[in-house]
């Protein structure tokens, strides 16, 4: 039987792969090349492809983001409040962060 912590382990690579499969899908939708989306992030395009596969995690802040970006979600949705609770200072930003 798996250990707690494998069995978390697991469950993580899952979630990860399907937040993945579900960033791709949304980037493909719209059109836009992993090079032109790892560019707004200032990522090489092997960063967002791991993101992607689920190889690489990814903040809540820049996830949020992305949904920005593909779905239009509006600055004041709670779920930017959340995002910056978690957000590293150096991913603060005019028009989110209230500066």
């Amino acid at each position: 039987m798996p250990t707690p912590a494998r069995q978390d382990a697991a469950r993580r690579n899952i979630f990860a792969r399907r937040i993945g499969q579900d960033l791709r899908q949304m980037r493909e939708a719209h059109g836009a090349t992993l090079a032109f989306v790892a560019g707004i992030f200032g990522w090489q395009p092997a960063a967002m492809s791991k993101i992607e596969r689920g190889e690489r995690a990814i903040s809540i802040y820049d996830y949020l983001t992305l949904m920005d970006l593909y779905r239009g979600l509006e600055p004041n949705h709670p779920a930017y409040a959340l995002a910056k609770r978690f957000m590293p200072s150096t991913h603060q930003r005019a028009g989110v962060d209230g500066e």
